[in-house]
């Protein structure tokens, strides 16, 4: 009989394991990993942009999220931004490291956003960001997760 709950116990803790909701889904306190895209029109650029930043912004923007904390960026395909996030259960904080439309110079590098995922759709919304790139790729649209 001892025997047989010493093998039960295991079993029943990695059946529970598997088949909790917190195993199958992200945890709630963080984003979760993934590649998103969204997409950023003419009309969702503001008129007082400069036309070069104004420029780049339409286009098709993926956002690979990984659980080490790392983000790269694709617009139409191209590599544009790499850097290093944090999240918890309200907020994601960007810092662009380097790329073509990396926000490095002083007072740019760091976005705050609050955020919300409803399992396909990831909204970001604006707290605190100096960088006009970034802050509007990240919240024209939800980021849609493709996987």
């Amino acid at each position: 009989m001892q025997k047989k709950a010493l093998l039960t116990i295991p079993l029943l803790a990695l059946a529970m394991l598997v088949l909790s909701p917190a195993a199958s889904q992200a945890s709630p306190d963080r984003i979760p990993p993934g590649i998103y895209v969204t997409y950023v029109t003419p009309a969702d650029v503001p008129a007082d942009y400069p036309p070069d930043v104004a420029a780049a912004l339409p286009g098709t923007w993926e956002m690979e999220i990984t659980g080490s904390g790392v983000y790269v960026v694709h617009k139409d395909g191209q590599f544009v931004v790499f850097g290093r996030y944090v999240s918890n259960e309200s907020r994601f904080i960007l810092h662009d490291e380097l790329g073509p439309l990396s926000c490095s110079g002083a007072g740019q590098a760091t976005g705050i956003y609050d955020w919300s995922f409803d399992g396909e759709d990831l909204t970001l919304t604006l707290v605190h960001d100096n960088c006009g790139v970034r802050a509007v790729a990240a919240t024209a649209h939800p980021f849609e997760l493709q996987q």
